[in-house]
């Protein structure tokens, strides 16, 4: 009788065992594991042009998108510390300061002295420390000193109540060129103020007779000043803000509101979308009311 079988075929991992019943013995061969041919030279250089070409047309996209994204993240950076000063004014029953600075993008911030300039917003918040403000002192017109300084006849010790806040590749603008009559574009509509009261804008800086009143702080508010603040807005306890050159010298007092316009910037040139004739040539936009102190943030 004829004993010899037919060939059986296990598959073991990566191998194909046939056993033989005859010949005693294994034969292992390994299955051909070879797929298509591979790409050429010339295909894989025609696929990395394409990606190039496709980059081109993507990299202007994602830097549109980046630039609101640190629009949007720079309003509410600014929202954020005014809505802090605010609360600490209140609870603590005194007075603090919000200081605008904006220096030169294109460079690192420098010490003791930085560079005034575009591209790099600076805030620094400071409270009295004793619910005295700078008027209630004696003003020194001979040698006055910085807002809060020590010695010269108009000290208000001053503390620093949150970290400097530094927004890289934004620009304090003024909406007096944002196109903007009547703010119909922003969402939501937002109400017009007057250029004197736009952080952005050089009315808004300190006192104009600054050699009598100065109305600036520095940070640190202590030794060699990296920063000094003369565009500065005034909480007081009951959670008003005004700018400091009027509530401070019996000015007007507490306005209906105050504006924080926002452009995005590459190093110290503001993006160019923001320059048209058109409009809107804003990003965002903070305004503080002043009777209440409520923030409000917009976007075009």
């Amino acid at each position: 009788m004829n004993t010899s079988q037919s060939p059986i075929y296990t598959r073991s991992s990566e191998k194909l065992l046939i056993s033989s019943q005859n010949a005693g013995i294994l034969h292992p061969f390994k299955i051909n594991s070879k797929g298509p041919g591979a790409f050429t030279l010339v295909e894989l250089i025609t696929v990395m042009a394409v990606i190039v070409v496709m980059m081109s047309f993507l990299v202007p996209a994602f830097t549109g998108i980046q630039g609101g994204r640190d629009a949007t993240k720079a309003a509410y950076d600014v929202a954020g510390a005014l809505e802090q000063a605010r609360t600490y004014a209140m609870a603590n029953n005194t007075y603090v300061w919000v200081g605008f600075f904006e220096e030169d993008g294109s460079q690192l911030s420098t010490s003791p002295a930085a560079t005034a300039g575009t591209g790099r917003v600076v805030m620094s918040v400071v409270a009295s420390q004793n619910g005295k403000r700078y008027s209630d002192d004696t003003i020194n017109a001979t040698l006055p000193g910085a807002f809060g300084s020590t010695g010269l006849g108009n000290n208000v010790p001053l503390i620093q109540i949150s970290k400097l806040i530094k927004m890289g590749n934004i620009h304090l603008a003024s909406a007096a060129n944002d196109n903007l009559s009547t703010g119909s574009r922003n969402n939501p509509v937002r109400p017009p103020v007057p250029t004197s009261y736009q952080v952005g804008n050089t009315l808004f800086n300190g006192h104009t007779n600054a050699t009598v009143n100065p109305t600036t702080f520095t940070y640190p508010l202590k030794g060699a000043a990296q920063y000094t603040f003369v565009k500065i807005i005034e909480i007081n306890s009951q959670g008003e803000a005004s700018k400091i050159d009027e509530n401070v010298f019996n000015g007007a007092g507490p306005q209906d509101r105050m504006e924080i316009a926002l452009q995005t910037t590459h190093g110290n040139v503001v993006d160019p979308r923001y320059s048209t004739t058109t409009g809107p040539n804003v990003a965002s936009v903070v305004q503080i009311e002043g009777i209440t102190g409520q923030v409000q943030i917009f976007r075009p």
